[in-house]
């Protein structure tokens, strides 16, 4: 069967496709519609249960963020790719506890690496090196819990710590 695209609006898809591209042509659209240029254009390819590429390009900056799965790169405006690496320096840590809030009826994480609005930036942060986990610290594809993602292992346990003590780690 050949490749599948699938994204927003979600299109009837068959089951059976082995590779499934997943695009959000505009990651951001009540941002955009507001004036904000803080928006994307996400795609990610799926093979299987993995996800073996990906991009997210800002349309203003000119910047691209890829990953061939294994590393990911930023692509500037002068078209030179530069290794992402992370920094616990950087003092940047995500955690997502957006609606449908973890523990809500129906949440799991793993419904995250479904939608084209999450799994490049996902992809993107593991093929960097970042720690990505449920709020529970076990893996995305476990399905436990919201996302917490840290460039380095202590920044994030010391977030899984802070969840746990105010109850929004998994019980």
């Amino acid at each position: 069967m050949p490749d599948w695209p699938s994204g927003r609006p979600a299109w009837a898809r068959p089951s059976c496709a082995e590779r499934r591209w997943l695009v959000d042509p505009l990651c951001g659209t009540l941002d955009y519609a507001v004036g904000s240029m803080l928006v994307a254009v996400n795609v990610a390819l799926r093979a299987g249960s993995g996800i073996t590429a990906a991009a997210s390009a800002d349309p203003f900056s000119g910047e691209v963020f890829w990953t061939d799965g294994a590393q990911a790169w930023v692509r500037a405006g002068d078209g030179v790719d530069e290794k992402l690496v992370p920094s616990a320096g950087a003092r940047l840590a995500d955690v997502n506890l957006d609606p449908p809030f973890p523990h809500a009826p129906g949440f799991r994480a793993v419904d995250l690496l479904a939608a084209p609005e999450f799994v490049a930036g996902i992809a993107l942060r593991e093929a960097a090196g970042c720690v990505v986990t449920g709020i529970d610290g076990e893996p995305v594809h476990t399905g436990a819990g919201g996302l917490v993602v840290a460039a380095d292992r202590q920044t994030h346990d010391a977030l899984l710590s802070m969840a746990g003590e105010r109850g929004v780690a998994g019980e």
